[in-house]
């Protein structure tokens, strides 16, 4: 999202979001929308484009911007933004955007270097599921740099039945009381079908292989066949993805 050139285009985002149909369900969850923007880069690109990222990284943290996190899976950069509970505030951070980005012409100087650099762009909207995440009292994630990411495309009429799935799933989680949290988000702009993700961060591969053996002696995986029999009968699809936080990238915003 550093580029406000191409911001014009979330308006016409948002009149797509208002005629998107989502299941029923969501409508009264108070979870947070995340704006994804997944930039894929070539390979003899690479270097030039994380110095592009170091920059845009160094004015949002002279100028305490919003907070945005970077993940990168192989060449495929993300950018993640909180843009609050509702749809509005898509347009909103536009705006306070595009506002930004002409207060410092270093924004505008660095994509003209190194816009050279991007092969694509992609948008996606996020809805962050608080009932079906759990949660780790006390779990400190913020030195995290490894993602473990399972997404799936729900069949359409099957929703209340993934709802009910995925409910069984986190009582499972809650009653072993494994160490790792994880979040739930589904896709309401950007994928061809109706997508849900199951997100896990961790510090290192070492700490999910230790989560992957915690999940083996509690035997959760046994408690959890009948649910993985249920849930092979409501998806289109699954997909296993892994990712890193790319602290470098990441800019946090003081209070």
């Amino acid at each position: 999202m550093k580029k406000y050139y191409f911001l014009k285009g979330l308006l016409v985002m948002t009149v797509i979001l208002c005629l998107n149909v989502v299941p029923v369900f969501a409508q009264d969850e108070p979870g947070d929308l995340w704006l994804v923007e997944v930039e894929s880069v070539s390979p003899s690109n690479v270097a030039d484009y994380i110095q592009w990222g170091k920059d845009f990284k160094s004015i949002a943290d002279e100028t305490n911007f919003e907070t945005f996190f970077v993940a990168r899976e192989n060449n495929d950069f993300s950018y993640a933004w909180n843009i609050g509970k509702s749809y509005s505030g898509l347009d909103e951070f536009d705006k306070k955007f595009t506002e930004w980005a002409k207060a410092n012409p270093k924004v505008g100087e660095s994509y003209t270097k190194y816009a050279h650099t991007l092969n694509t762009r992609t948008r996606y909207l996020w809805r962050h599921l608080p009932k079906l995440s759990y949660t780790v009292e006390d779990y400190d994630g913020s030195g995290d740099t490894y993602v473990r990411l399972y997404r799936a495309w729900i069949q359409e009429g099957k929703w209340s039945e993934a709802m009910e799935i995925m409910e069984g799933y986190l009582k499972v989680w809650q009653d072993a009381g494994i160490s790792n949290p994880y979040s739930v988000f589904r896709n309401e702009f950007g994928m061809d079908s109706n997508c849900i993700a199951f997100r896990q961060t961790f510090k290192d591969t070492a700490a999910w292989a230790a989560s992957e053996k915690e999940f083996e002696e509690k035997a959760v995986g046994e408690q959890l066949q009948a649910l993985f029999t249920k849930w092979a009968a409501v998806i289109i699809k699954s997909e296993d993805v892994e990712n890193w936080i790319n602290i470098d990238l990441t800019h946090i915003a003081s209070n």
